[in-house]
């Protein structure tokens, strides 16, 4: 089993086994069942909750898993480590070309700029290792929980997390999602930096969700704890530039839960190993909701990253090879790989909602999927064979909305 953050950069990250975490599992309880009496015969050492979620329940256990009543129960899974090895790459240089190229191969950012180059109301939230929500060419962009008092110790909004008055880190617990790595502050550049480099939409608001830490390690537990914070808090998409080869079940709910409510979820369609290992299933990029749109990597000539992963159930293709875009400490840098693909899309779809705040998931969809140029150096790679692009995403969502 392998899980991995989608991310390889100039030297390219390698898969991680995915360890299970012994002790630790996610209890999902049907509806009305009186979880208590379960869990009380369980030997318990310590339980986590998921915030506003009275039916799923993290458990740590200080023997075996015994022999319970499952009547009340809808599933059990292991909790998984997620473990990568990233590593910093070096600035290289300024060109942005997966913006706008002599080749024309890019996504047309400048023409839909003409348009629109998003809106503080589309909040996009950046599910990772934190954003450096202070960068110069970010800071203006960071969303702000209106309804949060900072730094008062009182959950002001009552939705269960005490001053998460810029998003929050499942890490430590606390309202202060800074970067560990450099991995999530990337991200959110492609999508929204205003300044020396510049995101797709640079005026869109980015939700910054740590639950990746500064090792590069995380679990299945916090990235469903995300998932959740992400819907409950208004945002309208979601960029997931992580992923691997174990279907979980609560992430599945989660990523359905964003689906029932109209919150798009963008999802690096992950990296290969190898360029000579074949493609493999990757969650939760593969799951098959209408709001999941998984992304795969190209290169600045239009052809297949070779280590991004390949497969007809990848629905579109973005600049992955190469990509500018900021970094901890006032810094940008170089990255590469389908984690790098997939912000591209995610600032695609806020300024399609800048335009269109009324969009379904399916319209968005069906729009990225039917727009774009079919290259013919990646056909037969992923299901439509397209590059994504910014100005005729903008103008199909236009022309849907509804007077």
């Amino acid at each position: 089993m392998r899980y991995f953050l989608s991310i390889s950069l100039l030297t390219f990250s390698l898969f991680a086994k995915e360890e299970v975490i012994p002790g630790r599992y996610i209890i999902g309880f049907k509806e009305g069942a009186r979880s208590t009496d379960v869990l009380s015969s369980l030997p318990i050492s310590e339980a986590r909750e998921f915030k506003g979620r009275s039916s799923l329940v993290e458990v740590t256990l200080n023997g075996p898993l015994p022999r319970i009543n499952r009547d009340e129960i809808d599933y059990i899974e292991p909790v998984y480590r997620i473990q990568h090895n990233i590593k910093a790459a070096p600035y290289i240089g300024e060109d942005q070309w997966g913006l706008d190229n002599s080749n024309n191969i890019d996504i047309d950012a400048p023409e839909a700029w003409e348009i629109t180059q998003g809106s503080e109301d589309v909040v996009v939230a950046v599910l990772d290792s934190g954003v450096a929500f202070a960068h110069k060419y970010l800071k203006n962009n960071i969303w702000h929980n209106e309804a949060e008092i900072p730094d008062n110790g009182i959950d002001d909004d009552e939705n269960g997390y005490v001053d998460d008055t810029i998003g929050w880190d499942f890490v430590y617990d606390d309202g202060y999602p800074i970067d560990g790595t450099h991995h999530g502050t990337h991200v959110a550049g492609i999508i929204a930096a205003h300044g020396k480099v510049l995101g797709v939409a640079p005026k869109t608001k980015i939700m910054p969700l740590r639950f990746i830490d500064g090792d590069g390690s995380s679990t299945t537990s916090d990235a469903v704890r995300a998932i959740y914070y992400a819907v409950d808090n208004g945002a309208k998409v979601m960029n997931n530039s992580w992923g691997g080869g174990t279907y979980s079940r609560a992430i599945d709910e989660a990523v359905k839960y964003a689906n029932d409510n109209n919150v798009f979820f963008v999802v690096a369609a992950c990296n290969k190993y190898d360029p000579d290992n074949g493609p493999f299933d990757c969650y939760p990029a593969k799951l098959n909701y209408p709001a999941v749109l998984s992304v795969a990597s190209i290169m600045r000539n239009g052809k297949m990253n070779p280590y991004s992963n390949t497969g007809k159930w990848i629905h579109v293709n973005a600049p992955g090879a190469d990509i500018l875009s900021t970094g901890p400490g006032g810094n940008i840098y170089m990255n590469s790989g389908t984690s790098m693909a997939a912000p591209f899309v995610s600032g695609i779809v806020a300024l399609m909602y800048a335009v269109n705040k009324d969009l379904t998931v399916e319209e968005v969809k069906e729009i990225l999927l039917s727009t774009g140029r079919k290259l013919p150096q990646i056909q037969g790679y992923t299901k439509t064979g397209r590059l994504v692009n910014a100005v005729e995403a903008v103008n199909r969502a236009l022309e849907l909305v509804r007077h």
